[in-house]
């Protein structure tokens, strides 16, 4: 009897993430009733031999999904672990290609799969012993989505798919990898590679049971999902939740003109709870809705030891308040002995400004203070409060004012006022101070202005700020005139606006007193701290300084450093082999280096004097609570300066932290600071309390707007933005310029330079896509990292210009790219216009006569730059990126002109979005060079081609 033979694939999905082979070749002979199978490796020499069977596609495809493929690829990534010393982020890194690639070869089966049928393993139902059973694997991506559920106290994000119709919960256990069995037997899935990965993400945050708390899970975990996918929130997060510990209260108030009530109550975040104990109390206040997580256990000592009080308070407790007839709350000073007690608890007491038959005292304050050290920053001061003789303790007096109150009570049982005008004159210092008996210590900034103080007030400020100073500040204030000179080594001739920037941060310097320079994006704000920091280097020549920026502004410092101040020598602190102590001990007097950087190295960064500490994009440490903030707040120098065009992004809090590090203390500490200002100015919208906070914080934050310094602007400024590719972009990046270098020499080698044009221009093409954006590649697949940092800067720069209120336009050549930026706009709630070549003319017409109108509400023009950039006439932007750089300068000018033309009443400013140590910037360097920047010398990229040499090309791909 003659056997049959079938050669079929073996799918293995177990071995999915386990870098094992999860393909295999499955001989099937059948001889009679017998069947025997034998499975064997997809290498080349099995391959080879069935060469005859198959298309050479087919045996392509074999060998890429094979065994020598596989080990190659995990053999080098596992060199340039090795190579790396085994650091973390190399790791991570190489744990995503390996990844990648098995997700890249599964695919590629699954659309080769008609080819050669493929079976699986399966359990037998009833004898438990394995069969095979053939298989399919679709192409098919399930959707995702994600619903909330609850238990125990804890938060789960469960994923959903719909799959063959029917949408199901999907576990750990139901899927391998990113592979999905069907409802139908036999039948496979895949998940999107990126939800893949978002899974695996979510299932490592689960993992620490803390993250699935409230505050964690709404902090951590909904935001990012919330970002790409539906969720389904069955009612959780609906609601702002508020947890946290209770600050206790008394209400005082009057019954029957006869006795004195005492209502307890709890604020929890400033929201007010009183009544019987219910663990959650839902309130609405100011239009949203709140959800009280109450402390019983808190709430209840707080009764206990308000109960404790008075023998004849446990009997009304069943009430919910307590109360005494005047003549109890007046024997032996009960009141006033209860009173003193609530406070040194730090209890809130109000409502004594509503009693009607306890007795006012008719003595007004009387205060006295005494300087007793000033130490440039801080200030010592002798406080006294009488009323009468009576002196009242200036902590009771803190107290009272933090509470919102304005009265005391003294030791007669009389309630004692403080006025309106004794709160302007002393209540900013006192709210302020840290205390200890009469001794208040205090910035010495609160002094600042004093021109509507008392006599002794502004006898004191005269010592902390001399005369000689306030003069200076008053004519820096009402004159033009020069009050200091911009250093010589200064190669730059400074606008008045920007001298005025200068001279304000040496005045501020001249007392110790940082600087938040907040002036408009374009208007020089690095030039004007460049200013700043020569006059330092002037005083102390030998001291170094640092600057904290974002990543993708670590080159622009160093470029306008070495423009403006070539005299210093900069440093940009970054990579895997930076050195400090080379930089301590080298010849740089400016060190470079970005907030990541300075929150892993901030030990050393931390430890070490510098003359001058300047925060770039200072928003970046908004957020008190972030690493990144607290380790920024470990930096110790003589002078600090915050830069930032939006320093108040979302609300008051945002102000803290930049503040809190050029002048700690100025604001108190976060807690005061958020009681004070934060919630009455965000959730009251108190006017009074903007003002107060207005006028302490305004000699240090210097804020200038196109509009008012229109004047002083040339009517054009052109500018690079350099970017930093993040570690995925940059590796994908060297990676295929490895390849195309390589493929690029090995024509130039077989065909000559001038045949080898075509290919030149073709990897030129690829590398610059993949620093605009990797996705960008005609061949991407879901593999290829989805990060742009172009993008992310576009989105910041963008949004920043829409709460400037002004408008932009954006260029690419690439209208890939444009669609990218649109999305990413969509996104961030940033509006705009598109057109491409695609776009009819009319339409064009209708978008740009809307853009043009004052009313129009567009923020961005995103313009392919063959389409627009000629024609066109869009004075109502101000702003000008041209996100990837074209080989002929003439045609940016024209896409520049689309705002820049008669009609702009704005200055306008253009920027080039060149990404840092790639294929940009060399190209730049060779145009310089050869001065290839003009219409007849370049039109193309074959042009650029044709007069390029062989050293050069080397250079390019080097």
């Amino acid at each position: 009897m003659s056997s049959q033979l079938e050669l079929a694939l073996l799918w293995e999905p177990e071995n999915l993430e386990k870098n094992m082979g999860y393909f295999s070749f499955l001989s099937i002979v059948t001889n009679g009733k017998v069947t025997t199978y034998r499975k064997g490796d997809i290498d080349r020499k099995n391959i080879k031999n069935l060469r005859a069977g198959f298309s050479s596609t087919y045996n392509d495809f074999l060998e890429s999904i094979g065994k020598e493929v596989n080990q190659q690829k995990i053999g080098a990534a596992q060199f340039m672990l090795k190579k790396s010393g085994g650091d973390a982020g190399i790791r991570k890194l190489v744990a995503e290609q390996i990844s990648k690639h098995t997700y890249e070869q599964v695919e590629r089966f699954a659309r080769m799969r008609h080819v050669m049928r493929h079976y699986q393993w399966v359990s037998d139902e009833k004898t438990k012993n394995k069969k095979l059973q053939a298989c399919e694997i679709t192409d098919h991506k399930l959707p995702l989505h994600f619903e909330l559920a609850s238990r125990g106290g804890r938060y789960y994000a469960v994923p959903f798919v719909e799959i063959e119709g029917q949408t199901r919960a999907l576990q750990k256990e139901d899927r391998y990898a990113f592979m999905v069995p069907g409802i139908h037997k036999g039948v496979w899935h895949f998940l999107a590679y990126k939800d893949y990965k978002t899974l695996c993400w979510l299932e490592e945050m689960e993992q620490n049971p803390q993250n699935l708390l409230a505050d964690k899970f709404s902090t951590l975990i909904l935001p990012r999902l919330e970002q790409d996918y539906q969720i389904i929130k069955n009612g959780h997060f609906d609601i702002q939740e508020v947890r946290c510990a209770p600050a206790c209260s008394i209400q005082l108030s009057e019954l029957n003109d006869s006795f004195l009530v005492l209502m307890p109550k709890w604020s929890y975040d400033h929201l007010l709870v009183d009544g019987g104990f219910e663990a959650v109390r839902e309130i609405r206040h100011k239009g949203a809705l709140y959800r009280i997580y109450r402390d019983q256990q808190a709430e209840a000592q707080f009764i206990h030891y308000l109960e404790g009080l008075h023998t004849g308070f446990p009997a009304q407790a069943k009430r919910g308040f307590y109360y005494l007839s005047f003549a109890e709350a007046r024997k032996r000073q009960w009141f006033l002995k209860a009173y003193r007690k609530l406070l040194d608890e730090n209890v809130q007491i109000t409502g004594l400004d509503q009693l009607r038959n306890f007795k006012y005292s008719p003595h007004p304050p009387t205060t006295t203070l005494r300087l007793i050290n000033s130490t440039g920053a801080s200030v010592a001061l002798e406080v006294k409060v009488f009323f009468d003789k009576e002196q009242v303790p200036v902590l009771n007096i803190q107290k009272m004012l933090l509470a919102g109150q304005h009265n005391v009570l003294l030791k007669d049982d009389s309630i004692a006022v403080f006025p309106e005008d004794w709160q302007m004159e002393y209540g900013l210092f006192i709210k302020h101070a840290q205390i200890e008996k009469d001794k208040l210590l205090l910035p010495s900034w609160l002094f600042w202005e004093v021109q509507n103080k008392k006599e002794q007030t502004r006898e004191i400020a005269g010592k902390i700020l001399p005369d000689s100073w306030r003069s200076n500040w008053k004519k820096w204030q009402q004159s033009e005139e020069v009050l200091f000179e911009v250093p010589r080594a200064v190669q730059a001739s400074l606008r008045p606006y920007q001298q005025k920037g200068y001279e304000w941060m040496v005045l501020l310097s001249e007392m110790q007193a940082g600087a938040c320079l907040a002036d408009d994006m374009g208007l020089g704000k690095t030039l004007q701290t460049i200013c700043f920091l020569a006059r330092q280097w002037e005083i102390a020549p030998d001291r170094k300084s640092i600057v904290i920026c974002p990543a993708s502004l670590l080159h622009n410092w160093e470029q306008e450093m070495s423009k403006y101040l070539p005299g210093k020598k900069s440093c940009v602190y970054r990579g895997q082999n930076r050195d400090f102590d080379e930089f301590l001990s080298g010849s740089a007097d400016l060190l470079i280096v970005s907030y990541n950087t300075a929150r892993q190295d901030i030990d050393r960064l931390g430890a070490y004097s510098w003359q001058v500490a300047i925060i770039d994009e200072s928003h970046n440490i908004k957020n008190t609570a972030a690493s990144i903030t607290k380790s920024v707040g470990m930096i110790r120098a003589i002078q600090k300066v915050a830069l930032s065009g939006t320093p108040v992004m979302n609300n008051t809090s945002d102000l803290y932290a930049q503040l809190n590090f050029v002048l700690p203390g100025l604001l108190g500490t976060k807690a005061f600071f958020n009681n004070e200002y934060v919630v009455p100015i965000d959730r009251e919208a108190d006017q009074q309390k903007m003002l107060a906070l207005r006028n302490l914080t305004s000699p240090f934050i210097l804020r200038r707007t196109k509009r008012q310094v229109a004047k002083d602007l040339p009517d054009r400024t052109e500018s690079t933005l350099w970017c930093e590719m993040n570690e995925a972009q940059r590796f994908f990046y060297e990676e295929a310029k490895m390849s195309i270098r390589d493929s690029v020499f090995l024509d130039v080698k077989n065909e000559g330079l001038g045949k080898a044009r075509f290919s030149i221009i073709q990897g030129l093409q690829r590398l610059r896509q993949i620093c605009n954006a990797p996705v960008l590649l005609k061949d991407a697949t879901e593999l290829v990292p989805q990060e742009s940092i172009k993008i992310d800067y576009l989105v910041e720069m963008l949004q920043g210009i829409r709460e400037e209120g002004a408008k932009a336009l954006v260029f690419s050549q690439f209208t890939g790219m444009l669609d990218l930026i649109a999305e990413a706009f969509n996104k961030n709630g940033i509006d705009f216009y598109h057109f491409d070549g695609s776009t009819p003319t009319e339409k064009r017409h209708e978008m740009v006569s809307s853009f043009q109108e004052e009313s129009d509400g567009k923020t961005a023009f995103l313009i392919s730059l063959k389409a627009g950039n000629a024609g066109l006439n869009l004075t109502a932007a101000q702003y000008v990126f041209l996100v990837d750089p074209w080989w002929n300068n003439a045609v940016e000018q024209q896409a520049i002109d689309r705002t820049h033309r008669i009609g702009q009443q704005n200055h306008v400013f253009a920027y080039r979005m060149i990404c840092k140590d790639s294929i940009e910037e060399k190209i730049l360097a060779i145009q310089q060079k050869k001065k290839m920047l003009s219409d007849e010398l370049i039109s193309a990229e074959e042009g650029f081609v044709k007069q390029i040499t062989e050293e050069e090309l080397m250079y390019l791909f080097s």
